[in-house]
Order: structure tokens, then C-alpha cells, then sequence
């Protein structure tokens, strides 16, 4: 970053933000930064040393990167606790109509009957240093984009090769911060063989599924557990039945006293993209355009995959991890739109920037390093708009796997004529072979009624392109069919093609592989005429896409250098925008009032389970729950009401990846898990509010009575109670 010594001239500037810049609770903080946080006058009670100390024990240990949220342990024998919506796609993976996993839940007897979670592994941080200085010593002023990046390419491999042979246990990697403004480098323990331990009741952890989604009051018991385990050397081998538990250095202890309203609180997790240091056209683009159509098109995935899944369970436990997934984020983009409409966040970001632009235009130095940063964001956004409807539709055409397959045949095909010195790098050499084998495998996994219904939307949409972008095969085949409709010669001839094509069948993939390009063409059929239809298109609209990243990539680092130059100039401390690596959040137990004469409380109880039970659909409350409801049999769990809590509120700053984050006391004891935050701050990935600002936790008491009344109290006894 440049130097600067204009602190007089952004002081007459600061008073005008400092309404939006004012510090708050708000912050997803790096953790080598939160020892210079007044934590102490906040309310925390132990050491900042406790919660981050690199290389030592400490709360950060017990931290977990692990699926696509976070984990953390709670027992000396490696047992994980995360979200049940984390833990998901490992119970999915194994589930099936006899064994309905994710419906009845699952409950490991004993150790050995832990199953393996495929897919997930956990990443625990134990090494972090910024290296910013080292990143930035060699780049100038005045070198071009390309010469930077090269520049920080090559000191990045040296010092994560550095860190590598002084200690080759760990896994390093470098993070920029601050759209690479700042550069920490990082160590990583990683776990390979994780295994299901308890994941309770669909009914349990899901209850309220989409109609609760992002909502509050809420009644979900979102927690699953899990287990690390490592080789007999300790190391982080993948799943073999030799293995033994993993034990880590430090584990989070529950707290024995509940959490109260007002009460100091702190998480650590690995957030994954906030975009609070981005432009007006940024977030013009996201509500005017990206945003609404992310709204529609996961809308009709999730009806197509619903009304094909009717009555079968089968195809519904196939499609749940995507239809979740999908879900989450349908939801989650509506609530960014009311979101960016009620902060008036487009107008409120012209103004910031109009200030900056006011506070650089004054000193030759900085105007010629910041000119033209923000009109070359607007022409690039509009740009984009202009490419959008070629992009999505070439997009949802390869939501295909048969599509996909062709495109891939398509250009195998054309590059194995090619003298290997004129092909691309994966088709060169041995690898040409690899591709080969790999294309008689045939198309990815695929279910054919929906991907054919996806197909024809896809298709149908795609006459609307100009005639210059238009999908030949689709527009030759609606031609003159104005009067009966294009859509139904459409949809014969689309399904004409999934039913015969020899894509989908071993020996036509191996003919047709043997064939030239044009041969392919004429006896392929239709996904073979989209695919030569739409390659060169496709590869320049990857080329347009990398070029635009590319210089976007420029335009974001000097804008973000830009206004964190306005802000540190009045000592402001800054916390950067999110990416996935470990962050520190804290605040209080509190409620909101998120509409006029709406106030809502912090906690909510299992009378609110009971309030809500339907008995089908998404409230459904297994019989044991009501049970232990009628009958009283609360245990040790009731708080002060004589109720078991549920979930509670706190303003901690999160995003996506904090899934799973665990929430803890003054004292560094657990109390709760994040799991989502309320619909209203969804837009705080744009701009935090804190009228809004509210995340949603399972309280501890609330797991701790689940497990008691399910069975798990195995789990209860390793947690300490």
C-alpha cells in the first residue's frame, strides 16, 4: 500500500462518515488483530492470549475449518460438535429408503459404529504470520497490474516453500486480505478421516426447514457431532479402521451457567464473502441484475426437483443436499434485496464515494494513482450486464451433465487433430488419453426427467437472445412455429434427444469418440450441435469473464486501499472484508425490533417447538419431544422460565462459514453453535446495520436436552455432564 501524509486534508473529510464509519460491535476481525480490541472494557474475562496465541494452546486450536462451515472440538477424544445443516451432506451420502438416515437421525452405539463422513475433512489453524511486508517488499509504484501480481506470485512461492521445509507436518498457504492490500500466511493441521457420531432427527435439526429459514423466532435444534480421527503416528491420514481418535491440545469446555440477555459473547469461525468494501456499481449489479436472477433460476430448480421427487423417497433423498443447498441461498438473495433497498445502499455508496473522490482530488500524488478507479467499475458492471443474458444461458445450458459431456467430446475431438504444440495443456501428451478414458465414462451423475425440464427452460429462454447470440440447433428448430408454439416442438425434440442420444449409452460414446468433429456433429444428435454451436461463444465468454476478473481484480485492491487510506488516517481500526480464513466476532445477547411495533426477545423455548407442531411438513415434533413436553421431564435443562431454551440472539458479526461457529462466554465457555442469521441482515455481507445486525444460536442447554431425550447420552457423558 502507499505511503501517505495527507492526514490534514481527510480530517476535514471525516466528520461526514463518521456516521457510517463509527465503531461498533461490528467486525469479523483477523486474530492477530484483536489484541489491540478493548475486549476487557467489552466484558471478555480471560486473556486474549487464551483465545489466539499461535504455536500455543489456546481457544483457536479447537477451531475447525470443516465442510463448508465450521467445527470445533469439545472433547479430549477428538468429538466435533457443528451445525446439523454442515453435517448434512455426510448423512445424505449414506442414506437410503431402508435406511433413512436423514429422517430418523443417527446414533453411533458405540466407536466402532461411527461411519465415515465422505467427502469432509477439518483444518485446524497452527501457524499464522502476516507477511505483508515480505508480499510487498519487491512491488513499486508505477508497475502495471500484471507486473504487481507477478511480483507478489513469486514471493508468495518462496515463503510458503520456506515454510514448508521448516515444517513439512503442517499445510501453508497464503491468504490476501483486502483484496491484496494484506497477506497473512497460514499453517494447517488437516484431519482426514472424519466419522458421524449423532446427528438427531431431520425433524429436530431442520425443524422449520424453509419457512424459518433465515427467520426469528426460530425452534431449530441445528447441531450435529462428529469425530476426528488420525493414523497411530498421529498424522491426519484418510479414513482406515486402524485409525484411533484424534487428541487435541485444547477443546472447548460448556459453560454450567446459561447465557442472559446482555451478557458478553465471542465466536471464532471461518467466514466465507462479505463485499462491504465494494463499489456502488458492485451492488447496483447485485440487486438490479445478479441477485434477481439467482432468485428465479434456483426457484425452478427446486420446483423441478420437488415435483419430480413426489411420493418417492428414494429421488428425495437424492436431491436433498442440493435442494438445501440451493434453498439456503434462494432465500438468503431475497432477503439481500428488501435488505440493500431498505439501507438505500446504492445511493448511501455514491455518497462515500463521492467524499473519497473529493479527498484524493486535492493532492497530484493520489489522483493520479485513484482517477478513473471508479468509472472503470461502472463501465465494467455495465459491461457485464450487457454479456449477461449469453453468459446464463451458455450457464444453464451446461447445468447439464449430457451438455457438459458433449462440450467436453466436442472439444476433445477438435484438439486431437491438432499437432500437439497447437493444443491446450490438458490435451497434450498422456493426458489426451486421460480425457479419453475419462469421456467413456460417459456424462456425470444425472437424473433424466429433471435435467431434461431444466433443459427446455434453458432452451426456451434462449430464443430470446438477440440473432447474433442466438443458440442456432434451438432457433432452427422453433422456426415457423409461431402460430402452434416453439415450445412444444422444443420440448419434442429436446426430449427426442434424451431418450436416444449416444451420449448416454456406452457403445455410441465409443464410436462417436473414434469420429471426427463433423461426424460427431451429424450422428450426435442435438447436445452435439448445441456444443458446436456454442464453443467458440463459450470460450470467449470464459476469456471475457477472466479478463474482466482480471481487471476487476485492480479496480477492487486500489478502491479498497482507498477507502481504508480515508479511514486509518483518522487511527481508525479496520477490520477487512470476509474470505474464508479465520476470524474473530463478539458482541451481546440481545434482541432486535426488526419492523414498527415488533419487538423481539432473545430467547426462544420449547413451548415455541410445541406452538408451532403440525404434525406433517416441516413442523412435525417426534412423539418423543412430546413427551418430554406433556410430561415435564425437563431435566437439568430448564433455565429460570422452568422451559428448555431453544435459540437465542446475538449481534456477533457473521456470513456464511460461521455455520457451525461455536458461541462462547466471557470465560471462553461454549453456550451455544451459530447457525444462520435473521432474514434482515442478510445484506450485511454489503454493509453491516447494526439495527439489524443478528445472528441465531442453538443453545447449549437445548443440545444437551436433545441428546438426553434421544439416547445420545454417550455424548452427554464425553462433554463433561
Amino acid at each position: 500500500m502507499v505511503k501517505r501524509s495527507v492526514s490534514a486534508i481527510f480530517a476535514l473529510l471525516f466528520i461526514a462518515v463518521a456516521s457510517h464509519y463509527a465503531f461498533t460491535d461490528e467486525g469479523q476481525w483477523t486474530p492477530d488483530r484483536i489484541g489491540q480490541l478493548n475486549l476487557r472494557q467489552a466484558g471478555l474475562r480471560i486473556p486474549v492470549s487464551q483465545v489466539f496465541n499461535p504455536g500455543e494452546a489456546g481457544v483457536h486450536e479447537a477451531i475447525l475449518l470443516l465442510g463448508g462451515g465450521t467445527g470445533e472440538f469439545v472433547s479430549a477424544d477428538g468429538l466435533i460438535m457443528t451445525n446439523h445443516h454442515v453435517a448434512f451432506g455426510a448423512v445424505a451420502r449414506i442414506a437410503t429408503a431402508e435406511n433413512d438416515y436423514i429422517t430418523d437421525g443417527y446414533l453411533a452405539e458405540t466407536r466402532t459404529d461411527e461411519i465415515q463422513a465422505h467427502g469432509y475433512t477439518a483444518r485446524m489453524v497452527q501457524y499464522y504470520q502476516d507477511v505483508t511486508g515480505r508480499i510487498m517488499a519487491d512491488v513499486e509504484d508505477g508497475m502495471t497490474w500484471e507486473e504487481r501480481q507477478r511480483t507478489i506470485n513469486t514471493a508468495v512461492r518462496n515463503i510458503v516453500t520456506e515454510a514448508r521445509e521448516r515444517d513439512d507436518s503442517l499445510e501453508f498457504s497464503i491468504s490476501a486480505i483486502s483484496y491484496g492490500n494484506t497477506f497473512k500466511l497460514i499453517g494447517f493441521q488437516t484431519i482426514r478421516d472424519i466419522r458421524i457420531v449423532y446427528v438427531p432427527p431431520f425433524a429436530v435439526g431442520n425443524f422449520g426447514s424453509e419457512t424459518d429459514n433465515w427467520m426469528f423466532p426460530r425452534h431449530t435444534g441445528d447441531f450435529s457431532f462428529l469425530r476426528a480421527y488420525v493414523a497411530l503416528d498421529g498424522s491426519g491420514a484418510a479414513y482406515n479402521t486402524e485409525n484411533v481418535p484424534y487428541h487435541p491440545r485444547t477443546w472447548l469446555k460448556v459453560a454450567r451457567d446459561a447465557p442472559a440477555e446482555d451478557d458478553f459473547v465471542f465466536l471464532l469461525g471461518f467466514p466465507g464473502t462479505t463485499m462491504r468494501y465494494r463499489s456502488s456499481a458492485y451492488v447496483s449489479y447485485e440487486r438490479e441484475s445478479r441477485l434477481p436472477y439467482e432468485i428465479m433460476i434456483r426457484g425452478e430448480r427446486i420446483g423441478v426437483m420437488e415435483r419430480a421427487g413426489e411420493g418417492d423417497r428414494e429421488l428425495q433423498i437424492r436431491f436433498a443436499e442440493t435442494i438445501k443447498g440451493i434453498a439456503n441461498g434462494y432465500k438468503n438473495y431475497q432477503g439481500k434485496v428488501i435488505g440493500i433497498d431498505r439501507m438505500d445502499l446504492i445511493s448511501s455508496k455514491r455518497h462515500e464515494e463521492q467524499i473519497w473522490a473529493d479527498s484524493w482530488s486535492i493532492d497530484p500524488r493520489l489522483k493520479s494513482r485513484y482517477d478513473g478507479v471508479l468509472q472503470e467499475l461502472g463501465e465494467i458492471y455495465r459491461g457485464m450486464r450487457e454479456r449477461d443474458a449469453l453468459s446464463r444461458t451458455i450457464s444453464e445450458l451446461l447445468y447439464s451433465p449430457v451438455q457438459s459431456y458433449a462440450l467436453n467430446l466436442y472439444e476433445y475431438l477438435l484438439q486431437k487433430t491438432l499437432p500437439e504444440n497447437r493444443r491446450a495443456n490438458r490435451y497434450r501428451g498422456e493426458s489426451l488419453d486421460r480425457v479419453r478414458d475419462s469421456l467413456l465414462g460417459g456424462p456425470g451423475d444425472y437424473y433424466g426427467p429433471v435435467d431434461e425440464e431444466l433443459y427446455l427452460n434453458a432452451a426456451v429462454r434462449s430464443l430470446t437472445l438477440t440473432r447474433e447470440d442466438a443458440i442456432a440447433p434451438f432457433r432452427i428448430i422453433s422456426l415457423g412455429k409461431e402460430i402452434q408454439g416453439y415450445a412444444p416442438a422444443l420440448e419434442r425434440a429436446i426430449r427426442e434427444a434424451y431418450s436416444s442420444s449416444p451420449l448416454l449409452h456406452p457403445e455410441g460414446r465409443a464410436a462417436l469418440i473414434e469420429m471426427s468433429a463433423q461426424e460427431a456433429i451429424d450422428r450426435g444428435g442435438l447436445f452435439l450441435e448445441v456444443a458446436a454451436d456454442m464453443r467458440e461463444r463459450y470460450l470467449e465468454s470464459d476469456a471475457a469473464r477472466q479478463f474482466t476478473g482480471s481487471k476487476l481484480g485492480r479496480l477492487q485492491q486500489l478502491y479498497a486501499e482507498g477507502i481504508m487510506t480515508l479511514r486509518e488516517s483518522q487511527g481508525e481500526m479496520l477490520y477487512p472484508d470476509a474470505n474464508r480464513s479465520l476470524r474473530f466476532s463478539y458482541g451481546y445477547v440481545r434482541g432486535y425490533e426488526p419492523r414498527d411495533a415488533v419487538s423481539i426477545e432473545p430467547f426462544t423455548h420449547l413451548k415455541g417447538v410445541m406452538e408451532k407442531d403440525t404434525g406433517k411438513g416441516e413442523f412435525i415434533v417426534p412423539e418423543i419431544l412430546s413427551n418430554a413436553w406433556r410430561e415435564r421431564e425437563f431435566g437439568r435443562w430448564a433455565d429460570s422460565s422452568g422451559d428448555v431454551p431453544v435459540n437465542f440472539l446475538t449481534n456477533c458479526d457473521t456470513t456464511g462459514g460461521n455455520s457451525g461457529s461455536p458461541l462462547m462466554n466471557a470465560r471462553g465457555e461454549l453456550i451455544g453453535i451459530n447457525f444462520d442469521r435473521v432474514w434482515e441482515a442478510t445484506a450485511n455481507d454489503y454493509n453491516f446495520d447494526p439495527e439489524f445486525g443478528r445472528n441465531i444460536s442453538v443453545h447449549m442447554h437445548y443440545i444437551l436436552f436433545i441428546c438426553e431425550t434421544f439416547g445420545a447420552t454417550d455424548v452427554i457423558d464425553e462433554l463433561g455432564f
